[in-house]
C-alpha cells in the first residue's frame, strides 16, 4: 500500500513536526486496520473504494468522535491518496466521492482593550527577574503573535538587533523573519542586561 513511502515523504520532504507526523501515522494505521477487519487484506491501493472510506467515517462518527477530529483523519487520507496519484501508484482518487462532515465555526476569543492595557502596566509584573521574564514573554506574544512552540524554540542568535528582525521556526520547519518594534527591542535588551547581571552575580556567590 506504499505506506512506508508515504511516511518517508511526510518525514523527509514535508518535514512535519513529530506530533503532526505521529498523528498522520496513527490515522493511517487506524484506517488500514478498519479496512482489513471489514473488507479483508487488499493487494493494492486501487482496491480501496470510496464506499470503504465512507464506512470508516461513519464508524468514527458512531464512536462519538467530534467532526473536527474526523476531518483531520479525512485530511490524512486526502494527503495519502494525492501522494499515490503523484507517484503514479494510483489512477483514480477515491477521496473525490468522500464528503467531510461540517464543523461549527468557532468564534475567536480576545482580550478587551482595558484588560490588555492593565497587563502592560509595570506594577502588574513583579520587580524581579521572574517578573521581567514574564513581561518579556508577554511582550513577545503580543508584538509578534507567534505560537507557544515557536517561542520555546527562540534562541538569542535568532534575534537581529541591528536589523530589528526575529527569526522564527514555525510548523513544518518553515523559517520566517518577523519585524521587531522599537518597544520590543528595548524590552529584549533590558531582559538580556538583567540576565547578564544575574549571571555575573552568581559567579561571586
Amino acid at each position: 500500500m506504499y505506506k512506508s513511502e508515504f511516511l518517508d515523504y511526510l518525514k523527509y520532504e514535508r518535514r512535519l513536526s513529530e506530533n503532526t507526523f505521529a498523528a498522520y501515522t496513527n490515522d493511517l494505521e487506524q484506517f488500514f486496520l478498519f479496512i482489513e477487519e471489514n473488507f479483508g487484506p487488499l493487494a493494492a491501493p486501487k482496491e480501496i473504494k470510496h464506499t470503504f472510506i465512507r464506512s470508516w467515517v461513519v464508524q468514527l462518527m458512531n464512536n462519538k468522535l467530534d467532526n473536527r477530529s474526523v476531518n483531520r483523519k479525512i485530511s490524512t487520507l486526502k494527503t495519502y491518496f494525492k501522494f499515490l496519484l503523484k507517484q503514479n501508484f494510483l489512477e483514480i482518487n477515491p477521496m473525490q466521492k468522500v464528503v467531510a462532515p461540517k464543523t461549527a465555526k468557532k468564534l475567536p476569543t480576545f482580550l478587551e482593550e482595558n484588560t490588555t492595557s492593565k497587563l502592560f502596566e509595570n506594577d502588574f509584573f513583579k520587580d524581579d527577574f521572574k517578573g521581567t521574564l514574564s513581561k518579556t514573554i508577554f511582550d513577545i506574544f503580543y508584538s509578534l503573535g507567534i505560537r507557544l512552540s515557536e517561542l520555546i524554540n527562540l534562541k538569542n542568535s535568532d534575534i537581529d538587533y541591528s536589523n530589528k528582525t526575529i527569526k522564527v521556526l514555525g510548523k513544518g520547519n518553515k523559517v520566517r523573519l518577523l519585524p521587531m518594534s522599537n518597544e520590543l527591542k528595548i524590552v529584549l535588551e533590558n531582559f538580556e542586561k538583567q540576565k547578564e547581571a544575574m549571571s555575573l552575580a552568581s559567579e561571586f556567590f
